[in-house]
């Protein structure tokens, strides 16, 4: 027990001293939200053992946290801490068999084309997987980077959210008007919309 909570207490440190880019915005805040995403997926059992797909709901649950924690300029990348957190040590990137990613992928395409999951060291994923010490982490990293719009955020997920809303959007979109593609439409976005479609089609 008392080992568990030194470990805890290192990651505690580790998440409270996260680095992040230099923006005119300010501090980029891409890679607390990806931990938080990835905290909302284990709560949600949708993450079940220690690889982590890039999926339409990870990426559009990403979108959505950045919409209600972020109040800057920032743009919601989501290949920018996906792949820049394996710089802190406890994520790292399984790529497909036969490539190597020896540089930044560039788009979201690029790197959902060379990564086969990504996954935390193990101390780390045994704790977020502990619904008691995930609290705790989770708690740090709101307080830490989203002291002001944390209540929103949490309140908002008691009532629906990104997911839930473009599911129902897409139930009631015609096929015709969902393969028409629009220019604002990202390929994260498409990715999203084109994932939850085929889930939903059934």
């Amino acid at each position: 027990m008392i080992g568990n909570q030194e470990i805890l207490k290192s990651y505690i440190k580790k998440f409270s001293h996260l680095r992040q880019g230099i923006t005119k915005y300010g501090k980029a805040p891409h890679k607390p939200i990806l931990l938080l995403t990835f905290i909302e997926l284990l709560e949600k059992g949708e993450i079940k053992d220690n690889k982590i797909f890039i999926s339409p709901e990870l990426v559009g649950l990403y979108k959505e946290n950045f919409m209600l924690l972020v109040n800057t300029g920032h743009n919601a990348d989501f290949v920018l801490p996906f792949y820049h957190l394996s710089g802190e040590g406890f994520w790292h990137i399984n790529a497909k068999l036969g490539i190597n990613i020896a540089a930044y992928p560039g788009s979201f395409k690029a790197l959902n084309e060379v990564t086969d999951y990504g996954y935390f060291t193990e101390d780390l994923f045994l704790l977020v997987f502990n619904q008691e010490t995930r609290n705790i982490l989770k708690t740090v990293l709101l307080d830490k980077y989203f002291a002001q719009s944390k209540n929103d955020y949490l309140k908002s997920k008691l009532s629906g959210g990104y997911i839930q809303n473009l599911e129902k959007y897409l139930l009631n979109e015609s096929t015709a008007t969902y393969l028409l593609p629009t220019p604002n439409t990202d390929e994260e976005e498409q990715f999203v919309r084109g994932g939850l479609f085929k889930k939903l089609i059934p």
